[in-house]
C-alpha cells in the first residue's frame, strides 16, 4: 500500500515538473521575443538620433543616452536567451530527452566507440583527422620547463632607463 502511495506521489511530483518545465519554456521564450523587440526599437530610436544630430537638431548627449539603452537591451536580450535555454535544458531533463536531443546514443558510451558525433550547441565538431591530431598531441611527452634556481630567484631584475636622444 505505501508503494503504491509513494508510486502515485512520484507520478504526480514527474507531471508537476512537466507541467512548470512547459510553462517556464513558454515563459521564458516570450521574453526573449519581447527582448528582441526592444533592442530593435532601441536600435531605431539611436539610428535616428544620429541623423538627427548630424543635422544639428540633437546633442551628444542624447546619442550617447540612446546608446546606453542599446547597450542595456542587448544586455537584456542575451540574459533573456540565457533564461530560456536554461528553461529548455531543464525540459529536457525532466522528459528525459537530454541524450536523444543531442544525438548521444549511451550504446556508444558504454562501449567506449562513437559511431556518430553528438550534435551539441556551442561543441565544435571534430573531423576524424582531428581527433587522430588531437590523440597524437595528448600522447607526446610534456616539454620540460627550466626552473630558475632559487638564487636567481632573490635577484632584483635589473631596469635601465631609456637615455633621452
Amino acid at each position: 500500500k505505501q508503494a503504491e502511495l509513494r508510486l502515485q506521489q512520484l507520478r504526480n511530483q514527474v507531471t508537476v515538473d512537466v507541467r512548470n518545465a512547459v510553462y517556464a519554456v513558454a515563459q521564458d521564450r516570450a521574453q526573449v521575443d519581447a527582448a528582441r523587440a526592444a533592442q530593435a526599437y532601441a536600435q531605431q530610436n539611436l539610428e535616428a538620433e544620429q541623423k538627427k544630430y548630424s543635422l544639428g537638431a540633437s546633442t551628444s548627449y542624447n546619442v550617447q543616452q540612446l546608446q546606453n539603452a542599446l547597450t542595456q537591451s542587448e544586455q537584456t536580450l542575451l540574459t533573456a536567451i540565457t533564461v530560456y535555454e536554461k528553461a529548455r535544458i531543464q525540459l529536457d531533463l525532466v522528459t528525459g530527452q537530454t541524450l536523444d536531443r543531442y544525438g548521444i546514443e549511451i550504446a556508444e558510451a558504454t562501449t567506449g566507440e562513437v559511431r556518430k558525433q553528438p550534435s551539441v550547441p556551442g561543441i565544435a565538431r571534430v573531423s576524424p583527422q582531428q581527433q587522430q591530431q588531437l590523440e597524437q598531441q595528448l600522447n607526446q611527452p610534456l616539454p620540460q620547463i627550466n626552473m630558475p634556481s632559487p638564487q636567481m630567484q632573490n635577484q632584483q631584475p635589473q631596469t635601465t632607463t631609456p637615455q633621452p636622444q
